[in-house]
């Protein structure tokens, strides 16, 4: 595909491009950090797209969590496995619940960005599940749920700590 020759590109395509490039970037960062239990990461590159929904720029934050989700499945080789539906449905549905919860106006950093992680890892074992045609566990849904409420949370603390030196124009909720 070939760009029309008086295509110019504009402050608008640079931003969605930063912010892409800022979110994998960070994702791929996070991937290089040992794990203490193999499949927990901590989701840090949904601190940009907290970052995005706090400025109400929730279109640029919905094509940054789609194309961070698909530049890190390409990158890693998730992209024809069942890790990358499953990424893609938590992304999605981590996204909406925060959008929904920031716009409620009542839910804190903290609020937020927990329901946003207890929503990921339970839509990812649901997604799991249906592509196998199995019951998740009650132990697993609890650990899920576990893990996404200590995630959210050190994600707030990390935006809350970053904000002033990262984001020094953004509200915090």
């Amino acid at each position: 595909m070939r760009f029309p020759d008086n295509y110019k590109v504009g402050k608008d395509d640079l931003t969605v491009l930063y912010y892409i490039l800022l979110a994998s970037l960070v994702g791929v960062i996070e991937s290089a950090i040992p794990k203490p239990i193999p499949f927990l990461r901590l989701g840090a590159a949904n601190i940009v797209i907290m970052h995005l929904i706090f400025n109400k720029r929730y279109k640029l934050a919905l094509v940054t969590t789609l194309m961070k989700t698909a530049v890190a499945s390409l990158l890693f080789g998730r992209i024809i496995t069942p890790m990358f539906p499953m990424g893609m449905a938590g992304a999605l549905f981590s996204y909406t619940v925060m959008l929904l919860f920031y716009r409620a106006g009542i839910f804190s950093v903290y609020g937020i960005s927990m329901a946003g992680g207890i929503v990921h890892n339970v839509i990812q074992l649901l997604t799991l599940s249906f592509l196998l045609w199995t019951v998740p566990s009650m132990n697993l849904l609890s650990l899920a749920i576990l893990l996404g409420l200590i995630t959210g949370g050190v994600n707030a603390l990390i935006y809350i700590r970053l904000k002033d030196k990262i984001f020094p124009d953004t509200p915090i909720p």
